[in-house]
């Protein structure tokens, strides 16, 4: 299921030499691993990303809410 945070670019820090990743939340939702350009492959289910993946989903289901609660008055 499509959502708006799913072309959001994340900058996630490879948890084995420190070197910046960058990733779209959907490619992180949907695989079973990244891919350090230095290290290789990293787990989601390891090195904390399942918890960013947890994170995206909460965030998911709790913008429906955070938008009917949104109110803008321009000037």
């Amino acid at each position: 299921m499509y959502s708006i945070f799913d072309e959001l670019e994340l900058t996630i820090e490879c948890p084995s030499c420190t070197k910046p990743i960058r990733e779209q939340t959907a490619r992180i939702k949907r695989s079973r691993a990244i891919r350090c350009d230095k290290c290789g492959r990293i787990d989601i289910s390891s090195n904390g990303i399942q918890a960013l993946v947890a994170a995206i989903q909460d965030t998911e289901r709790r913008f429906p809410d955070l938008s009917r609660n949104l109110h803008f008055k321009l000037k």
